[in-house]
C-alpha cells in the first residue's frame, strides 16, 4: 500500500518547546495511523531514510528535497505563466517540510529567485513580525549568493513588499524592542535596514503619517541602517509620504522629498508607488491632478502591466477634468487586475469606486442630443399672477355686492342688509385668500421644474 501525505499540527509540546508554530507533516501507515515525521526548529528538517516522503502539495504532487528542487530546475527556461505555478508549488513544499530557509543560491536567477522569494512570503505571512524579516536579511547576505549590487535591489524589493503584504499586523515601539536588542554585531546596515524598510511598509501601507515620520527619524533600527539610510530613494519617498500627512511639515517641504526621491530613482517600483500615492491623496488644487497625470504617465511607459499605476493615472485624469481618458485609464487597470488573478484583492472596490466617479464628470463629447433644455422660468410674471389674482378676485367681489345690494328686497330692515354684504364679502375674501395660496404653489413647482 502506498503510503499517504497528511498535514498535521504540531504537538503543543513540542510548540511551546521550541516556541515557534509549526505544521508539520505525517505519513499514513497501513494501519491508518499517522507516523508524524519530525522537524527541527533551528535548521529545519532534513529528510531520512525512514521519511524520504515530506510533502504533499494541492495537485498530489510530492516528494523530497531534492525532488523538489529538481521540478523547480526542470521549469527554468519556460514562460513565465508556466513557470510561477511551479515556484508556487515548490515554495510552498519547501515550506510545509519545516525549512527554515530555502536550500538553494539564487545567484542564477530564475526560477530560484521568484521561489524563495514565495517562501519567504508564506514564512511571513505564518510569522510577520521583525524578527522574520531579520531571518530573511540574514540569507540574503550570506546564503543567497547575490553580488552586494543585485542584492540591494532585492532586499529593497522584498522588505518594502513583505510589509506591505503584512500591515494587518504592525508591531508597537515596545514589540520593537526585542528583535532591535538582539540584532548583534555580525548584523550590518544592510540588515537593519531590511527591517526598518519592513516596519515602514507596515506604517505606510496603514496611513499612520506620523508613526511613519518618527520612526524613520529616530528609531533603533533606522539609525543602526547607518548614515546613507535616510538619504536612499525609497526612505525618502517614505519621509515624503510621511510629511504629505503630518500637520507639522508644509506641503512644500513634502513636495521637496518626493521629487528628490522620483528624481533619484526613477526606475524603482517602490519609489514610484509611493510618490504616486502621496500625490492622490493631497488635497485638490495647487496643481496636484497635473503633476499626478504627468508622473503617472511616466510610470504607465515603464509597466504597461501595472493596475496600481493606471489607477493612479485615472485619478489624476480626473483631478483634471479629461473624462474621456479616466475612463480609459480605469478600465485599463480593472483589466490589468483581473489578468493579474487579482480580481477579489480590495484594490477592485477601489477602481469600482473611482469608475463611479469618473462616470459622474460630463462627457465633453456628449454634447446636449437628447437633453431637453430647461425653460427659462420668467421672474416677472411668477410675481405678477398672485396680485392679478387678488385684484381680479376684488373687482369680482365689488360687482357681487353691488348686484346683491340692487337685488335685495325693498322691505328688508337695514341691520339685515348690512349682515348679509358682511357675509357676502368674508366668504369672497376667503375664496380669494384660497385663490391666490394655489395659485402661489403652483408658481413655486412651476419654478423647480422648469
Amino acid at each position: 500500500m502506498v503510503p499517504t501525505i497528511a498535514l498535521v499540527r504540531q504537538h503543543p509540546a513540542r510548540r511551546a518547546a521550541t516556541g515557534r508554530a509549526r505544521t508539520a507533516l505525517a505519513v499514513c501507515t497501513d494501519s491508518g495511523g499517522p507516523a508524524p515525521v519530525e522537524d527541527d526548529a533551528q535548521d529545519g528538517w532534513r529528510p531520512t531514510a525512514a521519511h524520504p516522503m515530506i510533502i504533499g502539495v494541492k495537485d498530489g504532487w510530492g516528494g523530497d528535497v531534492a525532488a523538489l528542487r529538481a521540478r523547480l530546475e526542470n521549469s527554468a527556461g519556460t514562460a513565465p505563466a508556466e513557470r510561477t505555478p511551479v515556484c508556487a508549488a515548490v515554495a510552498a513544499g519547501l515550506f510545509a517540510a519545516g525549512l527554515d530557509r530555502p536550500p538553494f543560491p539564487v545567484d542564477a536567477g530564475e526560477p530560484w529567485l521568484s521561489c524563495a522569494r514565495v517562501f519567504w512570503a508564506l514564512r511571513i505571512r505564518a510569522e510577520p513580525g521583525v524578527t522574520t524579516a531579520v531571518a530573511c536579511a540574514r540569507w540574503l547576505r550570506d546564503d543567497s549568493g547575490l553580488p552586494a549590487e543585485r542584492r540591494s535591489v532585492v532586499a529593497w524589493e522584498w522588505s518594502f513588499g513583505f510589509g506591505v503584504e503584512a500591515r494587518a499586523s504592525v508591531e508597537s515601539d515596545h514589540d520593537l524592542t526585542a528583535p532591535a536588542g538582539a540584532l548583534t554585531g555580525r548584523d550590518t546596515s544592510e540588515v537593519y535596514a531590511f527591517a526598518a524598510v519592513f516596519h515602514a511598509a507596515k506604517l505606510y501601507a496603514n496611513l499612520r503619517f506620523d508613526d511613519l515620520g518618527g520612526f524613520l527619524e529616530g528609531s533603533a533600527l533606522a539609525m543602526g541602517a547607518g548614515e546613507g539610510f535616510q538619504g536612499g530613494a525609497l526612505v525618502t519617498a517614505l519621509r515624503g509620504f510621511a510629511a504629505r500627512g503630518d500637520r507639522r511639515h508644509t506641503a512644500a517641504y513634502a513636495d521637496g522629498l518626493l521629487d528628490r526621491a522620483w528624481a533619484a530613482a526613477p526606475g524603482s517600483r517602490q519609489v514610484v508607488e509611493v510618490c504616486l500615492h502621496a500625490l492622490a491623496l493631497a488635497a485638490p488644487g495647487h496643481g496636484v491632478g497635473e503633476r499626478l497625470c504627468a508622473r503617472a504617465g511616466e510610470a504607465v511607459t515603464t509597466w504597461p502591466d501595472d493596475h496600481v499605476l493606471w489607477g493612479r493615472l485615472a485619478a489624476g485624469q480626473r483631478l483634471c477634468g479629461r473624462a474621456a481618458e479616466a475612463r480609459v485609464s480605469i478600465d485599463t487597470a480593472l483589466r490589468q487586475l483581473l489578468d493579474a488573478g487579482k480580481w477579489d484583492s480590495p484594490a477592485r472596490t477601489v477602481y469600482l469606486r473611482e469608475r463611479d466617479l469618473i462616470g459622474s464628470m460630463p462627457h465633453p463629447d456628449a454634447g446636449d442630443v437628447g437633453v431637453p433644455a430647461p425653460r427659462p422660468v420668467d421672474t416677472d410674471l411668477a410675481g405678477a399672477v398672485p396680485r392679478l389674482a387678488f385684484l381680479a378676485l376684488f373687482l369680482v367681489g365689488g360687482l357681487v355686492v353691488l348686484v346683491a345690494a340692487g337685488t335685495t328686497a325693498a322691505d328688508v330692515s337695514w341691520r339685515t342688509r348690512l349682515g348679509q354684504e358682511a357675509l357676502l364679502a368674508g366668504s369672497l375674501l376667503a375664496l380669494a385668500a384660497g385663490v391666490c395660496a394655489a395659485l402661489r404653489l403652483l408658481v413655486r413647482r412651476w419654478e423647480r421644474t422648469g
